[in-house]
């Protein structure tokens, strides 16, 4: 004889009226309905997962030429189109003295908050579009390191 009630639809209470579904305006304050609405909201709102391997080489490949070639040059040089019209130059990343002496971490801060955060040219503009996307900066900075192996590789084939 123990078997589970059988309810109604008519058991069920009704709501009365808007506020009775989305809470009380009143005094007591606005009450919402459900904060894991609210946190499944925002969670949609999270940012994509960045790329990786190949897809993020070409992605940051695309953003070296839209963003830094102009300046920069297509090889690292400074010899860039706007580059060459600068005062100071900007940086001959084929240069192997600087290579040795710059380190990963600075390279990182200078595509993310500019020259001028960091004491250099205020012509090299900060990314701050990139402070979230580490893959990303770090992609460029691989950029930046693969000037100098392409300044090595000319030069052992000028001296064969």
């Amino acid at each position: 004889m123990g078997g589970a009630a059988v309810m109604s639809t008519e058991d069920v209470p009704k709501a009365r009226c808007r506020e009775d579904v989305l809470g009380d305006r009143s005094s007591r304050g606005w009450r919402w309905p459900g904060w894991s609405i609210v946190l499944a909201l925002w969670a949609g709102c999270a940012p994509e997962p960045e790329l990786t391997g190949e897809p993020l080489r070409a992605q940051a490949q695309a953003l070296w030429q839209s963003r830094c070639a102009n300046c920069h040059g297509v090889t690292g040089r400074g010899d860039g189109a706007t580059g060459r019209s600068l005062d100071p130059r900007p940086r001959d990343f084929q240069d192997a003295a600087w290579q040795t002496r710059v380190d990963d971490a600075r390279l990182r801060r200078v595509i993310v908050e500019g020259g001028a955060a960091l004491g250099l040219s205020a012509e090299m503009a900060a990314n701050v579009d990139l402070a979230d996307r580490p893959a990303m900066v770090g992609a460029l900075v691989e950029i930046v390191r693969g000037f100098a192996d392409q300044a090595r590789d000319r030069g052992m084939r000028e001296t064969k």
